[in-house]
């Protein structure tokens, strides 16, 4: 589906997908979140810290 309102259908149904997989209380499987495709890791450290964080 390319255009006419498509993206937000499709955020609908993953915003739909996800409400109701929380609400369910069962924790992702093992293995279904894959990092660099529904995951992101970056090697990194802190630049910014204050009393709060």
């Amino acid at each position: 589906m390319s255009g006419f309102g498509a993206n937000f259908i499709d955020g609908a149904a993953n915003m739909k997908a996800d409400w109701i997989e929380a609400i369910s209380g069962k924790p992702a499987a093992p293995g279904s979140l894959v990092v660099g495709r529904d995951l992101a890791a970056t090697r990194g450290m802190v630049v910014f810290r204050n009393r709060l964080i």
